[in-house]
């Protein structure tokens, strides 16, 4: 939070059962806590905290379609290439020109956890894969497709099925 009072002025981690100021926090942005990491916002790059609010993987990244890691994963990006790195900071996929949570692009509402979309060229082929790489479907659509529970839907409203047991 941003306090300014006390005498405390600036950005600080704050223990919401205690209501109180931990310590001061560098970070311009910091975002949800999950699977032990949150990701921070430097005013240029973005890096990944622990829960002990210690950089673990830093500030390196351009982007993320995503703010949460997703069965262990997040897709980020180094300007150009898009791949999915773990919570160690490891890089666990090929470089696409975009990757997207299906989680995240869908605002939560449809997509279903561990469901990743790859552009395989920037332009129409998409490919539809889980946290751990496996290929559930490719797609030709105009934007990327949207994922609906176990369906996939292009822009030309074509759907494909898929089946998958996701592990969580």
């Amino acid at each position: 939070i941003d306090l300014d009072e006390n005498g405390m002025s600036g950005r600080y981690y704050v223990d919401l059962s205690e209501l109180q100021a931990i310590k001061p926090c560098p970070w311009g942005r910091v975002y949800p806590m999950s699977c032990g990491r949150a990701m921070v916002y430097d005013g240029q790059k973005y890096g990944f905290i622990d829960e002990n609010l210690e950089l673990v993987i830093p500030c390196k990244y351009d982007r993320s379609h995503s703010v949460e890691f997703n069965c262990g994963v997040i897709p980020v990006s180094d300007g150009s290439n898009c791949f999915l790195i773990n919570t160690d900071g490891e890089v666990v996929s090929d470089s696409y020109s975009l990757i997207l949570d299906a989680m995240a692009y869908n605002s939560g509402r449809f997509g279903s956890r561990g469901i990743f979309v790859l552009s395989l060229d920037g332009q129409r082929s998409y490919r539809v894969i889980d946290a751990t790489g496996f290929i559930l479907a490719e797609v030709e659509s105009s934007y990327p497709p949207q994922i609906v529970g176990t369906t996939i839907v292009g822009s030309e409203m074509q759907s494909v099925l898929f089946d998958f047991d996701l592990k969580q």
